[in-house]
């Protein structure tokens, strides 16, 4: 992954992104079709795909402004961008960095940072409930539908944290695509490993 040239992460990023809204729509067509289970669990993968865009965004600014990459940072990319637990931590990365701008800007706060840790440090949890949206499981001794295990309310919560989080990582693309220089050199002044 961390030998792809610019040009196919920019495609990368794009494809990343209209996979991610197509996904959001998908799990919008099902909420509206009371699916709950199967709308939360189309939703958190639309926001793991969408943590692959921060993800090439990432990798790019490492290559454009120089970066030596080791090995161990190209280990990785190539989890954060095919493992689900990983793609679920730097999915609630961007909620930690939504919550950190809107108390330096004065916006509405979306998540408490209590939850937000919580999921940072057990990003496994997300892929279970993922999981439990398509799948009968098992739950204290007793065989749980999906619909027993996740329902509106869930559903909705999540609903609404994709729908800024995707705001929040468009806004980042949209930048980094017009502004590229001006993000370049700001990342080469947080690399303690320059080129």
């Amino acid at each position: 992954m961390t030998e792809l040239s610019i040009d196919e992460i920019n495609i990368g990023i794009e494809k990343c992104y209209e996979n991610s809204s197509e996904l959001i729509d998908d799990g919008n067509y099902l909420f509206k079709d009371k699916r709950y289970s199967r709308a939360y669990s189309i939703f958190q993968l639309a926001t793991e795909e969408s943590a692959k865009i921060k993800v090439l965004i990432r990798l790019a600014l490492d290559k454009l402004s120089g970066k030596l990459l080791t090995e161990d940072d190209k280990k990785l990319y190539n989890k954060i961008f095919t493992n689900h637990v990983a793609k679920n931590r730097y999915a609630v990365s961007t909620d930690l960095e939504y919550f950190k701008l809107s108390q330096r800007i004065n916006l509405p706060i979306a998540r408490d940072i209590k939850t937000i840790v919580n999921e940072i440090n057990n990003p496994k949890q997300l892929d279970i409930f993922k999981q439990n949206g398509f799948y009968v499981s098992i739950s204290h001794n007793k065989f749980k539908k999906p619909s027993e295990i996740i329902d509106k309310h869930k559903c909705s919560e999540l609903k609404d944290v994709v729908t800024y989080r995707f705001k929040f990582i468009e806004l980042t693309m949209k930048y980094f695509f017009t502004h590229t220089d001006f993000m370049v050199e700001k990342w080469k002044q947080t690399l303690p490993n320059k080129a």
